[in-house]
């Protein structure tokens, strides 16, 4: 987990995991843990983490070959919990889109 949070020029922070001022590690509105095992803790539910989830929870470009169907439905789990795709956060903002 270390290796991607700390690649700063590559982090998402727009849809991915930020760390706030305050310490706590953040996707969407939303703090999230990873354990040692690094699986993902977010909104009450459990994400096995692996590569390719990493790869969408941290990265502005991802590596398209490590990302299965599997972490493509988990990142779309973990950002409609978090609302991290909606303007603000927040469950009735207006769907964001990167910058291009």
């Amino acid at each position: 987990m270390t290796s991607y949070l700390y690649n700063r020029p590559f982090l998402d922070k727009e849809f991915g995991i930020r760390k706030d001022a305050d310490g706590q590690f953040r996707i969407g509105k939303s703090p999230i843990e990873i354990d040692e095992n690094s699986d993902v803790f977010v909104e009450g539910k459990t994400y096995t983490g692996t590569p390719g989830l990493f790869e969408l929870l941290t990265r502005k470009k991802i590596n398209k070959s490590l990302i299965t169907t599997h972490d493509l439905k988990n990142y779309r789990r973990i950002l409609e919990a978090t609302n991290a795709h909606r303007q603000h956060n927040k469950r009735a903002g207006v769907i964001k889109q990167h910058a291009v």
